[in-house]
């Protein structure tokens, strides 16, 4: 190869970037060094661009420790692929040593913390910047909407951007569509002043997400010539909704199937259950494959269990980044490998908020509560801000060992962030109060919802009952009906409960007619249950057995046993006897029935015919 002299090898350089070609590059800067350019300092700012862009960051690190003279641009360029390949610690000290910044380093750190959804860090990167452009505006919101914060993200938008460019309308309308408001999303969609191929894409996208189908079809058609971005939006929308045939159509009409597209039908085949198929995609590829391709099929092999093969590409797999290490990290978890999962966690280099909360998940869903709390409070100490799904995770672990002290020490970030005011989280706060007897702090927590469900009625009912107020929980009830809440079976479940607690059996029975009569909610065995256990309390053991064998269900053994420990504490000794001979001979391993026995022998004696020892 004859030397095309810098301008040509700039070309060259370029080329290679583009297309990622590592090997081609390798050549190239082999070729370069023999000619004497490598000391060109925009040669040499290249060489760094494509190793970084290639995902070879220790070469380009040895090109940049090799430069005697840098200059503010092999600064950004450097920081830029030390971020593009997870090295974050190492851009950060570099950003600190470097002794000139301009507006482009300063939102390159902006742009880093944003990756690590460290939304306080991106504050204070912004806050601290000599000077802004739009570009670091645009990098505000995009670090929001990584971080799910949508209304702080519109409020920027709304009060702090003085200059807005078509990429800040972009940034908010994807800020929202990876939100989930996609009524939001259209808002912004429609309030735009023109719109590119990006925004199109964006909002197809969004309703694709959320199995909104019809309305990403009317944008779609919309469209007289769709770019790679909606076409791969509509193929992962149909895959989401199990349309697999309809993205397979999509696909195959493709003139140029890019990596992106082929990602998004692996993923397609890989949710509705082809896992096969899938495999036989990603490794049929034409288009080169990239970190999201081996991305994708290891988190295929780990929401199908099949650990061992995601085990397999994984350490097959040479440039890892975040999304890999969580991808096997879950994998492991949800097999209920917890000690294999931690040690991934401990092994990455650089976990974000999706990393811890994927471990604090694993740990809370196969009852390693206490280890989920001290991954909480460790995750906390790093400077990690919680997302819904960590709050949600960390709160039903403390609520598996009724540590309410956890919600105390986190409530504040919870206040501050209004998150306390959704339903998820709302929902589990009100639990564990209520299961930890707090029941003021159940009832702040519920009266501050806006978004209050069934669920979240059900949860405030049932915590009131259980604390042994029962009239409240009834004033709740009334309350809900006010509110437009149906309630449903688990509602007048609750409802019960607390008739059982107060011991108004007239009311009970009210309660029980009203709710096949006017809500039209089918009596299940828990509410034939309540009543029974009413009825035979109440004195009216004949009532109670009459009702057990008139419901609409075989008679269990919680239906059995209730019934003659109700009979047994009315002291009828030996209907009682017989219901706890009948619990055994149906559940031989429950040891109510042998309990019941054992205290009938002692309250009745032989005398009454009880020759059962225990």
């Amino acid at each position: 190869m004859s030397d095309p002299g810098a301008s040509g090898y700039v070309v060259l350089l370029r080329r290679c970037i583009a297309g990622r070609d590592l090997e081609g590059g390798r050549r190239l800067h082999a070729q370069i060094i023999r000619s004497g350019w490598h000391t060109d300092l925009f040669v040499a700012n290249l060489l760094i661009q494509m190793y970084g862009a290639c995902r070879s960051i220790a070469s380009a690190m040895a090109v940049f420790r090799e430069l005697r003279v840098r200059n503010l641009f092999t600064i950004n360029i450097t920081i830029a692929a030390l971020a593009q390949n997870g090295c974050f610690r190492d851009a950060r000290s570099l950003f600190v040593e470097s002794p000139r910044r301009d507006v482009i380093t300063w939102n390159s750190m902006l742009t880093i913390a944003a990756q690590r959804l460290r939304i306080g860090e991106a504050w204070e990167v912004f806050a601290r910047m000599p000077a802004r452009s739009v570009v670091s505006a645009n990098a505000m919101i995009a670090a929001f909407a990584q971080c799910g914060q949508i209304r702080e993200a519109q409020g920027f938008f709304r009060d702090a951007m003085a200059e807005r460019d078509v990429s800040s309308w972009n940034n908010l309308l994807h800020a929202c569509v990876s939100s989930g408001e996609v009524d939001l999303a259209r808002s912004v969609f429609d309030a735009m002043p023109h719109w590119d191929c990006v925004a199109w894409s964006s909002m197809i996208q969004g309703y694709a997400e959320r199995r909104m189908m019809r309305d990403a079809e009317e944008l779609f058609l919309a469209l007289d010539h769709p770019d790679l971005m909606s076409i791969t939006s509509m193929i992962a929308g149909y895959g989401s909704v199990g349309k697999i045939d309809q993205a397979r159509e999509l696909f195959s009409r493709m003139k140029h199937r890019d990596t992106v597209a082929w990602n998004a039908m692996i993923q397609a085949l890989a949710e509705n259950g082809r896992i096969e198929e899938a495999r036989q995609a990603f490794d049929s590829m034409t288009a080169p494959r990239n970190l999201s391709s081996w991305n994708t099929m290891i988190s295929a092999y780990a929401q199908a269990g099949l650990v061992d093969r995601a085990r397999e590409l994984f350490d097959q797999t040479l440039d890892k980044n975040v999304v890999t290490w969580t991808a096997m990290m879950h994998a492991h978890g949800q097999a209920g490998q917890l000690r294999e999962a931690r040690s991934i966690l401990d092994a990455m280099p650089e976990p974000n908020i999706v990393s811890w909360t994927t471990m604090i998940t694993a740990y809370a869903q196969h009852g390693a509560s206490a280890d989920a709390i001290q991954l909480f409070r460790i995750m906390d100490l790093e400077g990690f801000q919680p997302t819904r799904v960590t709050i949600v995770s960390v709160l039903f672990a403390a609520t598996a060992i009724q540590d309410p002290s956890l919600a105390h020490h986190i409530l504040p970030d919870i206040r501050h962030s209004g998150l306390y005011r959704e339903g998820a989280v709302g929902n589990s706060l009100v639990h564990l109060f209520g299961r930890s007897g707090r029941l003021d702090d159940a009832r702040e927590i519920f009266q501050g919802m806006i978004d209050r469900s069934t669920v979240s009625w059900n949860i405030a009912i049932t915590a009131t009952a259980k604390a042994g107020h029962g009239r409240s929980a009834l004033q709740l009830l009334e309350s809900m009906a006010l509110d437009g809440c149906a309630p449903d079976a688990i509602t007048f479940s609750c409802v019960l409960f607390a008739w059982s607690h107060i011991g108004s059996l007239e009311l009970a029975g009210e309660c029980f007619r009203s709710m096949q009569q006017d809500f039209e909610v089918e009596a299940l065995v828990e509410h034939f249950v309540a009543m029974i256990d009413l009825l035979a309390r109440a004195g009216r053991a004949d009532s109670a057995e009459e009702l057990l064998h008139s419901m609409p269900y075989e008679p269990d053994d919680v239906a059995l046993t209730t019934l003659a420990v109700a009979r047994g504490s009315g002291g009828e000794v030996g209907g009682a006897a017989s219901g706890a001979m009948a619990v055994m001979e149906m559940s031989p391993e429950r040891p109510t029935a042998y309990v019941l026995l054992s205290s009938l022998s002692k309250q009745g004696g032989r005398e009454r015919g009880i020759g059962f020892r225990v």
